[in-house]
């Protein structure tokens, strides 16, 4: 999901019609995700 500027969490879960710490649990995910995907290293 992408965040606009000047949105906040909760605006961007109202919008979507989810709860806040939904889009709080993506975003840790994601977070977690990307060293893996960008350190190069294969994950099996």
């Amino acid at each position: 999901m992408r965040r606009c500027a000047g949105e906040t969490v909760a605006h961007l879960a109202a919008k979507r019609g989810i709860h806040q710490t939904m889009v709080n649990a993506w975003k840790k995910q994601a977070l977690a995700g990307m060293a893996t995907v960008f350190s190069g290293k294969v994950v099996t």
